[in-house]
């Protein structure tokens, strides 16, 4: 019996199992597979309208002045008093007094060029005399032998008269009288050229004794240290007292005519400039538009004066100098010397720019154009990315570019607008 159970029991599991699952299956319902739908994203597009774009290119930069020269003396000496002003950070006026030089040596050695110019004065004069009381001399001469020659042609002929034969005697025909005639002419011609030859030489005498004044006055003149353009007193190394040479060093002095700020310019910001070459003229870089310096809510207008021909090999930028003229005086304020300004430099205006938001690029340098309910790719070129816009060329007007970001992307994709942003 037991055995009988153990046989038979798994048995009617399994009709049981059998005649379940065909009844499940005979009253199982059939599904009927409903239609899906496309997934469109929702986009969101702006309308593309070009424009002049100027871009405006951010630096920094300190305030330099345009020259700084140290400032030697011309002569030597001892500085007998200097000006009130004579204090580093304070700003002097072209021609200024600055220090006072002691003159006295130089007066006394005034008197001492006034005796040597009156000395060759009276020398020019005294050969002046010469000259005339030796020409008189010639003439006397030169009458004394007309005279001796006459009085010896006078006796010849009486000689010839008498029908004497052969030569006249030497005195008879004064042959001795007219040698000495000829000697005290060849002797009163050597004293005028000797006169000429000592005034050439007294004029030589005045020439240089006038030079020697002339450069004393000129010292005594530099006594007075005055300064020479407009300028701000930077480091003063003299007092009263202090003696100075043409080599020694006083002052340092520092033009303020005009300032000069280095502004470094990646590459991209340098590409703005439309400049070609570094070597550009200053005529040129400040045609190209106004840089503005700013500092403490005060703003100076500037202009671009010059670039570096170099890279900075740290910071891989270019240097370009603006400069703003009159620093000290220019409104609103004085723009002093060592002063750290922001600068913003007006770029060349580029045409047919476009303006998006940052999202609307896409990796690849491309952006979406809805055309017809789908989205396609379009090529541009990226001028710029500024504050969450980027600035781009190659997008016509008119069309409308996506601005949604999405996890994916097809070419000709559908999509919904949601709006269309202004």
């Amino acid at each position: 019996m037991r055995r009988a159970l153990q046989i038979s029991l798994p048995l009617v599991i399994l009709a049981v199992g059998f005649l379940g699952a065909y009844w499940l299956l005979s009253n199982r319902k059939k599904v009927t597979p409903e239609p899906t739908e496309l997934f469109k994203p929702v986009v969101e597009v702006v309308t593309v309208k070009s424009e002049v774009y100027i871009p405006l290119i951010n630096s920094q930069g300190r305030v330099a002045p345009g020259r700084t020269i140290n400032f030697n003396p011309e002569i030597s000496g001892k500085i007998s008093s200097v000006a009130p002003s004579l204090v580093s950070g304070t700003l002097v006026e072209k021609g200024q007094k600055l220090y006072q030089i002691d003159d006295r040596d130089y007066r006394i050695a005034l008197i001492k060029a006034d005796s040597e110019t009156i000395a060759a004065q009276a020398a020019i004069t005294n050969a002046f005399a010469q000259i005339a009381s030796s020409k008189a001399r010639v003439v006397q001469a030169v009458a004394a032998l007309s005279g001796e020659e006459a009085e010896a042609l006078a006796a010849r002929k009486e000689w010839e008269l008498l029908g004497k034969v052969g030569m006249p005697p030497d005195l008879l025909v004064r042959k001795p009288q007219i040698r000495e005639a000829e000697a005290a002419l060849t002797a009163a011609k050597a004293m005028v050229e000797a006169a000429i030859v000592g005034s050439s030489s007294a004029k030589a005498s005045l020439t240089a004794a006038n030079a020697a004044k002339e450069q004393v006055i000129l010292n005594i003149s530099r006594c007075t240290v005055k300064a020479p353009f407009d300028s701000r007193i930077d480091v003063v190394d003299v007092d009263v007292g202090s003696y100075v040479t043409p080599s020694m060093s006083t002052l340092v002095l520092q033009r303020i005519d005009y300032c000069e700020i280095m502004v470094p310019l990646s590459a991209e910001e340098f590409g703005f400039l439309g400049v070609n070459s570094t070597g550009a003229s200053e005529s040129i870089l400040r045609s190209l538009g106004r840089a503005t310096l700013i500092s403490d809510h005060h703003n100076w207008n500037g202009y671009l004066t010059r670039i570096n021909g170099d890279i900075d090999p740290l910071t891989q930028t270019i240097g370009v100098v603006v400069r703003v003229d009159q620093p000290y005086t220019a409104p609103p304020a004085p723009l002093r010397f060592g002063l750290f300004v922001k600068a913003v430099i007006r770029g060349v205006p580029i045409k047919k720019v476009v303006r998006l938001p940052e999202t609307a690029l896409r990796v690849g340098g491309c952006i979406y154009i809805h055309g017809q309910g789908k989205l396609y790719s379009s090529k541009v070129e990226v001028i710029r990315r500024e504050q969450g816009y980027i600035y781009v060329r190659g997008v016509p007007d008119g069309v409308q570019a996506c601005i949604t970001q999405l996890d994916s992307f097809e070419e000709n994709m559908p999509v919904i607008l949601t709006r269309e942003k202004q």
